[in-house]
């Protein structure tokens, strides 16, 4: 699994890492189809996360598919199901790097100072001619718990034009 992204806290509006996943098919082509993430908190956390969402970690340098991904999410989803995939193909020179991340609620005050923690319990994946591909490694890969915080503000750039008064304001 390696090494997961440090606790913190999760700021309402914020997008939060919860767990690193590293796919390496030795330098063949894969298809990755899902990740199921599961939340690990004991408590219902539902209610904090606008989705869970699928990013590729830009520091491992991988180009995939047929060209680089600019927009680095790759799948969102809903806490507690799977995160699909839609055919990303891997033409992985080594390993490359998934974040799994929370969007969190604009507002989740009734959920503040509960410890989210989400794991990944399975991928799915597969060779470039359709074949299903083992996967070795144990699940679940634990993620990092988070302390959800409503207090804490993201600043937001707000622009208002009105004539020839243009004003912007960070709040």
């Amino acid at each position: 699994a390696g090494t997961q992204p440090l606790s913190t806290l999760a700021v309402e509006g914020a997008i939060v890492p919860f767990a690193n996943l590293t796919v390496d098919p030795e330098g063949k082509n894969v298809f990755l189809d899902k990740v199921k993430v599961s939340n690990n908190s004991g408590f219902d956390v539902s209610g904090a996360f606008d989705k869970v969402v699928l990013i590729v970690d830009s520091s491992s340098g991988t180009s995939l598919g047929i060209q680089k991904q600019k927009d680095r999410i790759v799948a969102s989803g809903t806490l507690g199901s799977s995160l699909y995939v839609s055919n990303l193909l891997g033409a992985f020179g080594g390993p490359t790097k998934f974040i799994v991340a929370g969007v969190m609620k604009e507002n989740f005050s009734s959920s503040a100072g509960i410890i989210a923690k989400l794991d990944i319990s399975s991928i799915g994946a597969r060779w470039q001619d359709g074949a299903t591909m083992s996967i070795s490694g144990s699940f679940p890969i634990q993620g990092t718990g988070q302390t959800l915080n409503s207090s804490l503000a993201i600043g937001k750039l707000y622009a208002q034009t009105t004539g020839t008064d243009n004003k912007l304001s960070l709040r």
